[in-house]
């Protein structure tokens, strides 16, 4: 499955650090979402596996899922300062 290769790649590819609640992190967000609610199983074709999307995604903007953001960019910063560059001037 190439698509899920590229997706894994992604995943431990390094990249730039996106501001918190960027497009980039409803993605990740959603797609780890995707892979507990509906992935979480052998699938066993690739037919089978659009139908499962497919049906998972009508069901999620059914239901206009939202992400739950729990805390702002500022508090994101502070508490994950770690994972964010510093530059000396």
């Amino acid at each position: 499955m190439p698509c899920w290769c590229y997706l894994v790649s992604l995943a431990i590819a390094p990249r730039a650090v996106v501001p918190p609640g960027s497009w980039l992190n409803v993605a990740e967000i959603e797609l780890n979402v995707l892979i507990g609610q509906c992935l979480d199983r052998r699938i066993g074709s690739m037919e089978k596996l659009r139908e499962e999307v497919a049906a998972w995604q009508a069901r999620r903007d059914q239901i206009h899922a939202k992400v739950n953001w729990q805390f702002t960019t500022e508090n994101a910063l502070v508490k994950l300062k770690r994972l964010y560059p510093t530059f000396d001037a």
